[in-house]
């Protein structure tokens, strides 16, 4: 600062021998520069030209205002000098702070777009909930109707053996009773694979539409190859049982015994 130098020698002021005091005029020198002064025959400032007439150096007086300046600017500056490494810190910290700022903002914006796929995630998973239990209630309507067949082929089959056991059947009809036992296996190998629904759903969707498709085929075979076999059965039966057999079988008798 230009008020710390004097205007003479440009030293900075002290409280020695550059020590600053002030003329008549109100401009200061260094106490040295005022000295020389003093001796000179014409004693004026040297910035303003005005003469002053002091004849000793101690008439004029020390400026304590601008000493008191020159000591609260170094105080400062040693202050100033003192606080740089706590800026530094504080800078650094604002750095890092402006970092961590940054960051948690990024981890926040990803955070989000985490929940709202989750939130899309959760929602097709519903979607496919019920979707599944619809099919397992489907499938599961279709296993009873399967059941009521297969306790009515198992009926059948019954009632059929019952009747036919005492006859001489054709090995085609027993051909249709063995049929009839197959598609009973292949009905509670359904049943088997629809008690496993929770845990293999969509493997046993697939395969009970094919099972289900094969087996109502094959239902419709059965039930209508049994309605030709018992006609057959009804038939024979019939004409063993009429009166014109009966007579042929006692006309057929009579001749043997002739």
């Amino acid at each position: 600062m230009e008020e710390s130098e004097c205007i003479v020698c440009f030293s900075q002021y002290n409280e020695d021998e550059h020590r600053a005091r002030c003329m008549p005029c109100g401009h200061t020198m260094c106490s040295k520069c005022l000295k020389k002064t003093i001796r000179e025959v014409s004693k004026m400032c040297p910035k303003c030209r005005q003469h002053f007439t002091a004849a000793r150096l101690e008439e004029l007086p020390v400026n304590f205002s601008l000493e008191g300046m020159i000591k609260s600017s170094k105080s400062l500056k040693t202050q100033l000098e003192l606080a740089k490494p706590c800026i530094s810190i504080f800078e650094e910290s604002c750095k890092k702070a402006e970092e961590c700022k940054k960051q948690s903002q990024k981890i926040f914006k990803e955070y989000e777009e985490a929940i709202i796929r989750k939130e899309n995630i959760i929602a097709k998973l519903q979607e496919e909930i019920k979707t599944q239990k619809n099919a397992r209630r489907k499938m599961e309507e279709k296993v009873v109707v399967l059941d009521e067949k297969l306790s009515g082929l198992k009926e059948k089959r019954n009632s059929y053996e019952q009747a036919i056991t005492p006859l001489n059947i054709s090995e085609s009809i027993r051909e249709v009773f063995r049929w009839s036992v197959e598609v009973q296996n292949e009905a509670e190998k359904l049943i088997s694979v629809s008690q496993g629904i929770e845990n293999e759903i969509d493997q046993m969707m697939r395969t009970i539409r094919v099972k289900d498709d094969h087996l109502m085929e094959n239902s419709a075979l059965s039930i209508s190859n049994e309605q030709a076999g018992l006609h057959v059965y009804q038939d024979k039966h019939t004409y063993n049982s009429s009166p014109a057999k009966l007579k042929m079988g006692n006309l057929d008798k009579k001749n043997q015994e002739v």
